[in-house]
């Protein structure tokens, strides 16, 4: 596979076959760490290797006109469709730090 730059305008789509059983939760209620925070939603998994107890897949929407929906519908889907427990969290959002010059 040949190499693909981090700032790829078109980066490739990867399935990910996940068994529902696989799935541990789903936690919605963070942001990124960025000069404009987006929400996040973090799918906590099993590790399929037990070599630690479980692995997070972290989705952040960057959508600038409704950041939030895709977070919302990701939890919806995943609470009734697969029954998958959602734990919302209360993260505040990192703010930029006006003290600093640059």
């Amino acid at each position: 596979m040949p190499i693909i730059p981090f700032d790829d305008q078109n980066p490739p789509i990867l399935p990910l076959n996940l068994p529902k059983d696989e799935i541990i939760r789903l936690e919605v209620g963070g942001w990124t760490h960025s000069f404009n925070p987006d929400p996040t939603a973090v799918l906590v998994i099993r590790d399929p290797y037990e070599v630690v107890e479980s692995l997070s897949l972290t989705f952040a929407s960057t959508d600038p006109h409704n950041p939030a929906y895709a977070i919302k519908a990701l939890a919806k889907i995943l609470r009734e469709r697969l029954d998958v427990p959602v734990q919302e969290i209360q993260v505040t959002p990192p703010r930029l730090d006006e003290s600093v010059p640059f």
